[in-house]
């Protein structure tokens, strides 16, 4: 079964990829993939991981064709619903198949522990786990949706909360609508990932998360490498660099797979982290996310008030907030 470090990981390294679009981050995720497609040669691979699905509702997935996998990347700031995956991930396992799982370190473990009582072989499991700040309530979320919507007077096709093309480092946001319109960046768009930042709208348990330290439940841990320009001032990019910690033997062999792919291709980039400095840049391989303290009082008025009171109240959907924003946006665009 998988292997556990008592409370440390083996190894760190900062990796981009630069070739792949679609990525929150480094492209991490999907050279992953790539990596134990290789791995398994002939045999079949199945990815499991989180995607938007009936409009916007974010659920895990099975994915067998590699043509799909671009479903799942990118981030989704909302807990998804797993539905049946445990046992799909037993019956691929049993049948023989390869399988990626990735989540939050909350899901991987109950994964993990699963297949454990049920006494299935891992041999050819991978999991991957994220460096999480929390999950949102699906409901906040799902209200949202349908908010921006009623703003625009036209049905949402297409959201990013980590929109690449755009210049903001912080957490650029995109939303595209059914009548052509592409919105970047507006503050009406960014209202949820507001949101998130306030750390208001997370889940109860969240705030107590046994997974905020490095004994990961994961083969494999990714996440944005914050600080790369002070902890790794060698690394050749600043932007959009994944941390990826190695916490099994079995994830060790993925980053070996990746180390020789990158002596051969200049687009793929890793670099080993020789200090512990990253943990001044990464809150939650230290400690939860804090509760606010007015979060009782957030969920009260959102349960009496509904979702445009709160996007006034807590994420600036008011006049003052809007002009800071539209300041902070032009001085990042020029």
């Amino acid at each position: 079964m998988l292997e556990r470090n008592n409370g440390s990981v083996m190894d760190v390294y900062a990796f981009k990829n630069t070739i792949i679009e679609n990525s929150a981050s480094g492209a991490a995720f999907p050279t992953i993939i790539q990596v134990l497609q290789y791995q398994c040669s002939l045999a079949k691979l199945v990815v499991y991981g989180a995607a938007f699905c009936d409009h916007f509702r974010v659920k895990h997935i099975r994915v067998e064709k590699p043509d799909d996998f671009i479903k799942l990347q990118g981030s989704k700031y909302v807990q998804s619903e797993l539905g049946a995956i445990l046992k799909n991930v037993q019956s691929d396992l049993e049948n023989g198949y390869w399988v990626l799982f990735s989540g939050t370190p909350c899901q991987v473990f109950a994964v993990n522990n699963y297949l454990k009582s049920h006494g299935i072989d891992t041999s050819k499991l991978l999991l991957v786990d994220i460096i999480c700040h929390g999950t949102p309530k699906p409901k906040i979320w799902l209200d949202f949706v349908d908010w921006l919507e009623k703003e625009y007077n036209s049905e949402l096709v297409d959201f990013s909360f980590r929109y690449q093309k755009a210049k903001w480092k912080n957490y650029p946001v995109m939303a595209e609508f059914k009548n052509g319109k592409r919105i970047i960046n507006d503050y009406k768009v960014r209202l949820f990932t507001n949101l998130f930042g306030s750390h208001l709208i997370m889940r109860e348990s969240c705030y107590n998360c046994k997974f905020s330290n490095l004994d990961r439940p994961s083969d494999l841990t990714i996440g944005d490498f914050w600080g790369i320009e002070t902890v790794m001032p060698d690394f050749r990019y600043r932007d959009s660099v994944s941390e990826i910690l190695v916490n099994t033997e079995k994830g060790a062999k993925i980053i070996d797979t990746i180390l020789e792919m990158s002596k051969e291709n200049a687009d793929i980039i890793l670099m080993q982290c020789h200090t512990d400095e990253y943990l001044k840049y990464q809150h939650n391989l230290n400690e939860p996310t804090h509760r606010p303290i007015y979060t009782d009082e957030f969920w009260q008025d959102y349960e009496q008030n509904g979702i445009e009171y709160i996007l006034k109240k807590y994420a600036g959907n008011n006049v003052i907030d809007i002009i800071k924003h539209s300041i902070r946006r032009f001085r990042a665009e020029y």
